[in-house]
């Protein structure tokens, strides 16, 4: 059995089971034997019974809030998420973790997209991860629809093997409809359509799964098969808020072991696993609440992700002989603990000079010299920023690698002046098209991430758009890092370039101007003009990420019925049905079903096929990896 099958087998709670991983060798799991001591550990650790596991019922009795200054603006849930892992492997018992937070909402009356949200107060108890107390607070953003959804959770770069990776989950699982439709939550690990049922007099809440399609998936998913079935119900407050909720998953897989794997386990072919997950929350009124901007950033919680890492891997790399054994391996699983542990041994035994010629090396795999660079970046110290900036600047490492090193570059923590000289001055060097556009693109996505250099990082990209030719590839590469920057300053740029007579430095002033709230109309009033299939693509894009109002929809729709270009119909029809929450009960796809069946434009009745057919295959895909999917309501409590 691999690793990556006990990842897919819990690929819907992935940060609960990545602790598990800690305990397995590749050679202990394919013959089905554990180091015993670890396990010892583990079950010794704690003097836990079943009843450690939350499995609380829904506390009935009034929630006393007491009224603050913050009471009309923040919502504070208690969460405790509790996990057991039991499977039928020798000398494998009982393993459980328990995990304690708190999460703080802004309050909306209204669907609002990139609203704020904290977790603090976190506390773990875990075989992996030990005892841990943090109070620091974790930022997020999320989308709020009435009367309580939470969706679009961004974690900003913190990694699914985190505790708080399962931030997304916990919201969908304090989140109801008073709607009869059924309401999709696109999680990290899957996707699934729940529908919600009220009690007659409005105080208690209960959903059935409709669907449900895991996202990840690997090779090893063809030798197993896989149940997942879940409870939930919550207690309404007066004002239709969640009062409290609690919900129970069990995933429950049959895993059937290589033939090499099995050796005198004659009568035990077949692994069993279930993983079960315990969530409980209670409202609780928050006080004292601030949302620092930093909180926010970009990528503003990927540095959690080293300290968790430091806490669980204890590996050392002690010799090149290993380093090279360790590169190997990186190159394929692209591991993030791994690459740490290679970057940390780069940093510390090799010279610049050593890792230049590593990256020259032919007898390494072109996959070997990327995990160097990226070992480099997730190492993240000091030293970093300096190895990768002078990778970058050397024309003797070839091309390809510093391209690759600009983007490592540029997501370095904590960068400072030095990246943004490296990423100049390979601008100015002025070699091979291809690494000026790297360096331009890099500039713009360091002066998003990094405040200190974002005045002076826009300035580079500014000068370019205005000494470039309109149409010039140069100004359309600028165009796109302005896009990157998510800056302001670049609106007017954006709006002027919508009216280019070049169609690709349109499509990036579109990209660019969608995100702006002051480019945004100007960008949608060229689009309903718009001649150019190419150009339209750039709004199915954003709009693939980001909700499309009613209004905005119309004004695409009224463009679409009098379409005569099929082409110009595909491209529309594509933007009609590339937002979010898309499936065979979306208003917008019957109503392009029926507009296609009356109007008898081709390119309308193309898209709108490929598009069911598409949401076929992702649903019959599921029905054969989670057979469950399909009698769903028969299984799951209401």
């Amino acid at each position: 059995m691999k690793k990556s099958s006990i990842y897919v087998l819990s690929t819907f709670f992935a940060i609960l089971a990545f602790w598990i991983f800690t305990l397995y060798s590749e050679e202990n799991i394919q013959t089905g034997k554990v180091d015993e001591g670890k396990i010892t550990a583990i079950i010794d650790k704690k003097t836990q019974s079943n009843s450690d596991i939350p499995s609380t019922p829904i506390n009935n009795n009034p929630i006393k809030n007491t009224v603050t200054h913050n009471d009309s603006q923040y919502l504070g849930y208690k969460i405790t998420v509790g996990t057991k892992l039991v499977t039928d492997l020798d000398k494998i018992e009982e393993i459980k973790s328990l995990t304690t937070f708190d999460i703080v909402l802004q309050k909306s009356q209204f669907a609002e997209s990139n609203l704020k949200g904290l977790v603090t107060n976190l506390k773990i108890d875990s075989a992996s991860f030990g005892d841990i107390n943090d109070n620091n607070p974790l930022g997020f953003t999320y989308s709020y629809e009435g009367p309580q959804i939470y969706r679009d959770v961004d974690l900003l770069g913190l990694d699914l093997s985190h505790p708080l990776g399962i931030t997304a989950y916990v919201l969908s699982s304090i989140s109801y409809s008073d709607s009869p439709s059924p309401i999709i939550f696109q999680e990290p690990s899957r996707t699934v359509e729940y529908t919600y049922q009220i009690s007659a007099n409005g105080d208690k809440a209960s959903r059935v799964m409709q669907s449900i399609i895991p996202i990840s998936q690997t090779d090893d998913t063809a030798n197993l098969s896989s149940d997942y079935q879940e409870t939930w119900s919550a207690r309404l407050n007066t004002n239709k808020r969640i009062a409290s909720a609690a919900s129970h998953g069990t995933l429950s897989a049959t895993l059937l072991l290589p033939v090499e794997s099995r050796n005198d386990q004659a009568n035990n072919a077949d692994v069993t696993l279930t993983q079960e997950i315990f969530i409980t929350a209670t409202q609780f009124t928050p006080s004292n609440v601030s949302f620092p901007d930093d909180l926010f950033a970009f990528n503003a919680n990927k540095k959690f992700n080293t300290a968790l890492v430091a806490s669980t891997n204890n590996k050392i790399i002690e010799s090149d002989e290993t380093f090279y054994t360790e590169l190997d391996k990186l190159s394929t699983s692209l591991s993030f603990s791994d690459s740490i542990i290679v970057g940390e041994y780069l940093l510390s035994y090799k010279t610049v000079a050593e890792v230049k010629g590593m990256l020259s090396d032919d007898t390494l795999t072109a996959l070997e010299r990327q995990a160097i660079l990226m070992a480099i970046q997730n190492a993240n110290k000091p030293e970093s920023e300096v190895y990768l900036s002078s990778v970058v600047m050397d024309a003797e490492v070839p091309d390809r690698f510093r391209n690759a090193g600009m983007v490592n570059l540029a997501l370095v923590e904590s960068s400072t002046q030095i990246t943004l000289n490296a990423l100049d001055g390979v601008m100015q060097q002025k070699e091979a098209p291809s690494l000026v556009e790297t360096a331009l693109y890099n500039i713009g996505n360091l002066a998003r991430s990094n405040p200190a250099l974002a005045n002076e990082s826009n300035g580079i990209i500014l000068d370019i758009i205005d000494r470039s030719a309109d149409g010039s590839r140069e100004k359309v590469v600028a165009l796109r890092a302005a896009a990157n920057s998510d800056n302001d300053v670049f609106t007017s740029s954006f709006v002027k370039s919508l009216e280019s007579e070049a169609i690709n430095e349109r499509y990036a002033a579109v990209e660019g101007a969608l995100r702006r709230e002051g480019g945004k109309e100007e960008a949608l009033n060229r689009l309903v003009k718009e001649d150019s299939a190419i150009v339209m693509i750039a709004a199915a894009k954003y709009y693939s990420s980001n909700e499309m109002p009613a209004a905005e929809q119309e004004k695409f729709y009224e463009r679409l019925v009098n379409e005569t270009n099929p082409e110009i119909q595909e491209a529309l029809t594509s933007v009609l049905l590339s937002g979010k929450g898309g499936g065979p009960n979306n208003t917008t796809l019957k109503k392009l079903e029926e507009l296609a069946q009356t109007s008898g434009q081709p390119g309308v009745k193309k898209v709108v096929d490929i598009y069911k057919n598409d949401f076929h295959q992702q649903q019959l895909t599921s029905s054969q990896t989670t057979p469950q999917s399909q009698d769903a309501s028969a299984s799951t409590t209401n």
